[in-house]
């Protein structure tokens, strides 16, 4: 799970930080993201079956106390039945805080496909200027602002 928290901050990262700009939005960043995020939601899902198997099994009868506490331990029966509870007790808050994370994760894979779609399928970004025609009716009188002149950089004298 940990390493898929890094994968995660990894693909949102890129979105955030490197996804091109407002005028070329950057298709790739997005993909990226998608893949680095789709594998943390796989990791963490394999997380959650490796431990939904393990409080099955220590949840159940397979587990001999009995066996454990006659052979060479320092500990008796009683204290493998404590440690097994504790363990099954304590495993469910992780299982549900790892299958929260690999559905946002999953999300945000998602999201991230779904952004990669839409910038590779628009044909110009909103913010890219467009050529465009005003149609004004006959009645409306247009009026020009004059631009002022761009005034010319002094040189700078050489001492």
């Amino acid at each position: 799970p940990g390493l898929s928290g890094l994968l995660a901050i990894a693909g949102a990262s890129i979105i955030l930080c490197c996804s091109g700009t407002p005028d070329a939005p950057s298709h790739g960043a997005h993909v990226g993201a998608a893949w680095l995020c789709a594998f943390a939601s796989a990791m963490q899902l394999t997380a959650v079956v490796i431990y939904v198997w393990l409080w099955a099994v220590v949840s159940s009868d397979s587990v001999d106390c009995d066996e454990y506490a006659s052979g060479n331990h320092d500990s008796s029966s009683e204290d493998c039945e404590h440690l097994t509870g504790l363990f099954a007790w304590l495993i469910w808050p992780i299982i549900l805080f790892d299958s929260v994370a690999c559905v946002l994760f999953g999300l945000l894979t998602v999201f991230s496909l779904q952004a990669a779609r839409a910038i590779a399928s628009a044909s110009l970004s909103p913010f890219q200027p467009t050529a465009m025609r005003v149609v004004a009716p006959a009645a409306v009188a247009v009026y020009a602002v004059p631009q002022p002149e761009p005034q010319p950089v002094p040189k700078s004298v050489a001492v």
